[in-house]
């Protein structure tokens, strides 16, 4: 996207998300939601679920029917569908890394969380990862079938090779090791660097030219970072010094080249 772009993306987000409800502009830390399933009895199932290229099929027209089912706010949204449109090149699809993509694909996949818990299952999500916790390995596969039921209504599919049923305890044990692994590629084997979500957190985004790890999730797509500006490449004309009679004799000596090609 082009910078004008991005303004205009941002200010639509804005005035969008000024009406969401507010569970929807406030994450909790993926350490938080990756340790919620070891709050409870670990007695049970946990099932873990991820999207498969999430924001890549994001539909256009679905996103915009629950964003005006959340705010009302019909011209602002249609303006956003068909600036989308435009950028994306199809009805299908969001800017990636980017912290206002993020609000619109979070209301985007509520539909899914909030269907699952009118059935009875207690479900946390974070972005397009899901952990839904049953008490039975039957009512485990039935949360599994139904998720994907619901994402496939969407246009969506699940991550075969992210997909996986775990006991309670075998959860624990997998969240630790995906911890240690992440720490290992991101962080390093420096002993005092905290192996947690929050840490991989803050890595990515400090990383990121949108915001910083300092900068909370709800304001990180209203206070962009300062970036130094970019340098638009310049003429020929720009670094040398020629007369205006020197260009004029320049430019005419060029023009019945481009017109020959033009002809070819």
């Amino acid at each position: 996207m082009t910078l004008s772009d991005r303004v205009l993306y941002r200010a639509l987000v804005t005035r969008i998300s000024g009406r969401l409800p507010q569970h929807l502009l406030e994450r909790e830390t993926f350490g938080e939601f990756e340790a919620a399933p070891n709050a409870v009895d670990r007695s049970g199932y946990v099932v873990v679920l991820d999207v498969s290229a999430y924001y890549v099929y994001v539909d256009h027209d679905l996103l915009a029917q629950e964003l005006i089912a959340q705010t009302g706010d019909g011209s602002a949204i249609d303006v956003l569908v068909d600036f989308l449109g435009n950028v994306m090149g199809r009805r299908v699809g969001l800017p990636q890394v980017s912290p206002v993509s993020d609000v619109l694909g979070d209301t985007h996949l509520d539909v899914v969380r909030r269907t699952l818990v009118r059935r009875g299952y207690q479900v946390t999500r974070y972005a397009d990862d899901f952990r839904i916790l049953t008490s039975t390995l039957g009512d485990a596969r039935a949360a599994l079938e139904e998720c994907a039921a619901e994402l496939y209504r969407l246009g969506l599919v699940l991550n075969e090779d992210k997909t996986r049923i775990l006991t309670s305890e075998n959860y624990a044990l997998w969240a630790a090791r995906f911890r240690d692994a992440e720490r290992q590629m991101f962080l390093g084997d420096d002993p005092d660097t905290p192996a947690d979500g929050d840490a991989i957190a803050q890595f990515f985004s400090s990383t990121s030219i949108y915001g910083s790890a300092d900068t909370p999730y709800t304001k990180r797509f209203q206070t962009p970072t300062k970036r130094t500006p970019c340098r638009t490449p310049r003429s020929p004309f720009f670094y040398t010094r020629r007369t205006a009679e020197q260009k004029t004799k320049l430019l005419s000596t060029r023009r019945p080249v481009q017109i020959a090609n033009r002809a070819n």
